[in-house]
């Protein structure tokens, strides 16, 4: 739980910066940490929900990689006792 609520917490406050610096590239606006932590505060409920879909979609994706990964790696190490089944000692 404290990981999950990290990583949101993270991307909101990544998000409100993101604003900022496209602000600052554009119109040449000064980079601070007031104008960042007012973008999240302005925008907290659509940063909030997108960083938690965001931490979901990639947490559910990385589970399925490793599982998906863990399973190849366990059929190949079945394949080579297999193999090595047949050698003589």
């Amino acid at each position: 739980m404290i990981w999950l609520a990290e990583t949101i917490a993270t991307l909101v406050v990544m998000g409100g910066a993101s604003r900022n610096f496209v602000r600052h590239l554009l119109f040449g606006e000064a980079i601070t940490f007031r104008e960042t932590y007012a973008n999240v505060w302005k925008r907290l409920g659509g940063l909030v929900v997108a960083s938690s879909l965001i931490t979901v979609i990639l947490g559910t994706l990385g589970i399925a990689i490793f599982y998906f990964g863990m399973t190849v790696g366990g059929l190949l190490i079945l394949l080579i006792i297999y193999i090595f089944s047949f050698c003589p000692p």
